[in-house]
């Protein structure tokens, strides 16, 4: 089989993240929540990964269920011990560590 004819030659894999530091395939190469900023300038953005407003926590990026779900574990008082051991049996540790605070409260 040629694999030219097919395009399988000219084809690269490449592994990138779909998350807020990805630049847009457009032509205003920004990463997508800068152009929100454009867009909806009288919004109130975070970077953060996590938002707790009270009644409304919001988490953004590709592990955002995992990242909210060890939020609300700590928010229902469970001890960084037990979140570290869940974060761990999930294979997600290193990433918790680093993350962990990367939460924001508001109003």
């Amino acid at each position: 089989m040629d694999l030219r004819r097919h395009g399988a030659a000219r084809r690269q894999t490449r592994n990138q993240p779909q998350g807020a530091d990805r630049l847009e395939a457009s032509k205003f190469g920004k990463v997508p929540i800068d152009r929100l900023a454009e867009i909806a300038p009288k919004a109130r953005i975070s970077r953060a990964r996590v938002v707790d407003a009270g009644r409304i926590i919001t988490a953004g990026g590709i592990a955002s269920g995992m990242e909210m779900g060890f939020h609300l574990l700590r928010r229902a008082g469970f001890d960084e011990a037990l979140i570290g051991d869940v974060a761990r049996v999930m294979e997600y540790k290193a990433a918790y560590d680093l993350y962990r605070d990367d939460l924001e409260y508001c109003a």
